[in-house]
This record gives C-alpha cells, sequence and structure tokens, in this order.
C-alpha cells in the first residue's frame, strides 16, 4: 500500500468517526431538548414572580440625655406591587440609634438657605 493510500485511508476514518460522534451528539441535544419542552408547564401566573421591596425606619422612641436626644428606629421590609402600594410590612430585627445634641450650650445654630 503506497503512502498517498494510507493518509487517505486514515483521514477517511477520522472523517467518519467525527461525522458519528457528531451525530451521536447531536441526538442527544435533540433528546434532552424535546424531553424538556414536553415536560414543562403552560406559564399562566395572575401575579408578578417577583415583587419591589425596600426598606422604611420607624421611630419607636426618643428620650433626652443631658444635652443630647437620642431617638431609636426599627428597620421594615416594605413589599410594593407594581402601582407602588404596600402589600406587606415585616419588621427585620435591626434598630438604629441616632443621638445628636437637641440644645449645644453656648452656642448657635445659623443654618445657610
Amino acid at each position: 500500500m503506497s503512502d498517498f493510500t494510507f493518509r487517505a485511508l486514515v483521514l477517511l476514518i477520522v472523517a467518519l468517526n467525527a461525522a458519528l460522534a457528531w451525530e451521536i451528539a447531536w441526538r442527544g441535544v435533540d433528546r434532552v431538548r424535546v424531553h424538556v419542552e414536553s415536560e414543562a408547564l403552560p406559564a399562566m401566573v395572575a401575579e408578578p414572580l417577583f415583587h419591589d421591596y425596600d426598606f422604611e425606619y420607624e421611630l419607636t422612641g426618643q428620650h433626652r440625655d443631658g444635652p443630647y436626644l437620642i431617638e431609636t428606629y426599627r428597620e421594615v421590609e416594605v413589599v410594593r406591587d407594581a402601582d407602588g402600594r404596600a402589600l406587606s410590612r415585616r419588621p427585620t430585627g435591626e434598630t438604629i440609634r441616632l443621638r445628636y445634641v437637641a440644645e449645644p450650650e453656648g452656642y448657635e445654630l445659623y443654618i445657610d438657605d
């Protein structure tokens, strides 16, 4: 057998194996696609699957401690519909305390507008 014939035969065998591998892989993908499409349920949802939410802070208490005013807020998660109306309000358990000088002694506060 000549060198050219041997190379042509090897090339033919490699090409046939590649074509066979491609066909097996393509049928497997097609079989999975058909199975997934047959198992899928139609999407009939009356409400959106995701609602917009944000966090608000509600004042829960305040008291004075010397010249300081201390305010306590609790964090509340608010879930809203598409029109912005609150659907539910749920406290997250987080609290925030703010302390600021209510009446500084010897100082006048000027606010520039």
